[in-house]
């Protein structure tokens, strides 16, 4: 019985430590996710790709946004290069990475100053899978 009780708790703790349950709020990553889908993400061990969703806080807010380039990457979107930080090109500083929704007309990311590069160190992981989707 104890060890039920005690597979239980580290179960639990595992859970905890590796997983997370978002609800996704606004459209910035319409189509891939609406507003109200409820995803379990998985924490991520391993540095951030380009493509790669990811999840981290930004503000102490959970979002989800897709990674456009990595350190050493330049940002040209449209045909113009994107640089408001400090560097001698476009390239990603180290350390950083660069993410955009995949709504582009109505997304808040890093095409914003005010929002700006992601650290890498706060990106906590990745969507697993989808547990409700809206429509």
């Amino acid at each position: 019985m104890k060890k039920r009780y005690l597979a239980l708790i580290l179960v639990c703790i595992v859970f905890l430590l590796c997983f997370r349950v978002i609800a996704i709020s606004g459209s910035s990553m319409y189509p891939t996710h609406a507003e109200g889908d409820i995803l379990l993400c998985i924490r991520s061990f391993h540095p951030p790709a380009a493509g790669e969703e990811i999840l981290f806080q930004k503000d102490g807010v959970w979002v989800l946004k897709r990674v456009y380039a990595v350190s050493g990457y330049p940002v040209v979107i449209d045909g113009m290069s994107i640089c408001y930080w400090d560097a001698t090109d476009s390239a990603v500083p180290p350390g950083y990475v660069f993410v955009l929704g995949d709504n582009l007309e109505t997304s808040y990311d890093s095409r914003n100053e005010a929002f700006g590069l992601v650290p890498i160190e706060s990106i906590w992981g990745n969507p697993l899978l989808t547990i409700w989707h809206i429509n």
